[in-house]
């Protein structure tokens, strides 16, 4: 009938739903694992942002340590310099010094033949002091120069660091950011996967009741052709025989006066009338079969059905 087809119908698209639910469900599960997998690593990479920015800071207090060590280098440099400017007017004053008594030692003449000698030989110390002096002078500008650069390229790594924190700490916050936004969408993925855990029990639960209902539906179509095939038994077996059955009176019952009251009238009698042999005597039933107007329309039509 249409509502056992429409029942099966129905059946078959709740069930084609409920699949559907289940795959959304499987999806939505998916996406809130690799979200929650995203939060964890956001979560961990801000923790590596956290390294990073404490050994940056690390990095920028050695860097500063190195600039200060490498200015009292060149503070003790400038100390030096003095000292071997001193140096070098003492070897100065030492060769004239000497100058003079080989001088002296010439206008002494035999007497001072020897104290020349030695004060030739203090001339020629002093000169190589001054030498020296002159050397360790050239070193230590130098030494200064490289020193100067040092603290440049420390200084300069010193702002590197400090650009480089700078972005660590931006990316910090960006990665903080990221986390707390995969977080939110994680709880908001879960609420959609539990709305759809729960739609999809109400489809499964809808599927078993139209199931139930489809059931019905064939006991119910089954019975109607039960009735059906009586009914259509009655109607031939009242179209076989139409002057078998004598139409059926009552016999009418016997008054009395009221003074004189009397047992009751018997029971009327049903005169029955039949060609055949006793043993197929056919009797009429007393029940007119229902005509078909009065049978109540149960089934509907399909695309209401549909609608549901």
């Amino acid at each position: 009938s249409e509502i056992e087809a429409a029942s099966e119908d129905l059946a078959r698209r709740t069930e084609s739903a409920a699949a559907s639910l289940e795959e959304t469900s499987a999806a939505v599960a998916q996406i809130n694992d690799r979200l929650r997998t995203g939060a964890a690593s956001a979560t961990t990479t801000v923790g590596r942002a956290d390294q990073a920015m404490v050994t940056v800071g690390t990095g920028r207090g050695t860097a500063e340590e190195a600039v200060a060590a490498m200015g009292r280098v060149a503070d003790s440099a400038k100390g030096i310099d003095s000292v071997i400017e001193g140096l070098d007017k003492i070897a100065f004053q030492t060769r004239v010094l000497a100058m003079n008594a080989a001088v002296e030692a010439g206008r002494a003449g035999e007497a001072g033949r020897g104290f020349a000698v030695v004060a030739d030989l203090v001339g020629q110390l002093a000169m190589r002091s001054e030498e020296e002096a002159k050397r360790a002078r050239e070193q230590l500008t130098a030494t200064q120069n490289d020193v100067e650069l040092a603290v440049g390229a420390v200084e300069r790594v010193d702002g590197a660091l400090v650009g480089i924190s700078s972005d660590v700490s931006a990316v910090h916050e960006l990665l903080s950011a990221m986390a707390i936004d995969n977080q939110a969408q994680a709880a908001a993925v879960q609420q959609i996967a539990s709305a759809i855990g729960t739609m999809d029990e109400s489809t499964q639960q809808n599927a078993a009741m139209v199931e139930q209902t489809s059931a019905a539906a064939r006991s119910l179509n089954s019975e109607v052709r039960v009735l059906g095939e009586r009914a259509d038994g009655f109607r031939t077996a009242t179209s076989s025989a139409p002057s078998a059955a004598a139409p059926i009176r009552m016999a009418k019952p016997v008054t009395k006066a009221p003074a004189k009251p009397r047992a009751a009238a018997p029971e009327p009698k049903i005169a029955l009338k039949t060609t055949q042999q006793p043993s197929e005597r056919v009797y009429q039933s007393p029940v007119k079969p229902l005509p078909a107007a009065a049978i109540p329309a149960l089934v509907r039509r399909n695309d209401e059905w549909d609608e549901f």
